[in-house]
């Protein structure tokens, strides 16, 4: 009798250990501005990743966010082609990732301030952004970058190509651990 007590004390000790773990977790959650800043430090990092030695102000940018080729390609069937990608990906970053592009934003609220914002003029060169699929805790992330360049008044490009990029949160400062080239247009390609 007295091991019976013994182990349904031991067991009840567990649930409740486990329950305030869950409780804490739950709490220590990144808040909105947590993740807003977040992906100020990603589309930043980003920008200064495809000027080529260019001031990162000087760079046209979509005034919204966008899947563009990747939109219909982030179907079912290349999901696994994704995961092999970025074997290290969460399932929820993913998700969080489609959730989050199912509509097009404004992505002047989600550049740091140090960027002009310059948008799309008659430059014939432009990037575009998809909104950036995080994991809960903030410690992964994968985003989608669209180059067009050789563009006419019609929109129509002679070069474009799009990328996937996995990061990661370490030390509280994000790297790119992967990029994945998506697609590539090119005329007479």
């Amino acid at each position: 009798m007295k091991i019976k007590r013994v182990l349904g004390l031991f067991a009840l000790s567990a649930i409740l250990a486990l329950a305030a773990y869950c409780v804490l977790r739950v709490n220590s959650l990144p808040s909105s501005s947590a993740r807003l800043e977040a992906e100020k430090d990603i589309y930043h990092m980003l920008l200064v990743d495809a000027s080529y030695n260019d001031s990162v102000e000087c760079i046209p940018l979509a005034d919204f966010t966008t899947l563009g080729g990747f939109d219909e390609q982030i179907s079912k069937k290349n999901v696994p082609l994704i995961v092999d990608g970025f074997p290290l990906i969460k399932r929820e970053t993913f998700v969080d990732l489609k959730d989050k592009n199912k509509q097009s934003y404004g992505i002047r609220d989600f550049l740091p301030s140090q960027i002009s914002k310059k948008m799309i003029g008659q430059q014939g060169y432009w990037i575009s952004f998809s909104r950036i699929g995080f994991d809960s805790y903030l410690t992964q992330a994968i985003v989608a970058r669209e180059q067009y360049s050789g563009c006419n008044s019609n929109g129509y490009c002679s070069y474009s190509f799009g990328e996937l990029f996995f990061l990661q949160n370490v030390d509280d400062k994000w790297i790119i651990k992967d990029r994945l080239n998506w697609w590539l247009a090119e005329e007479g390609a």
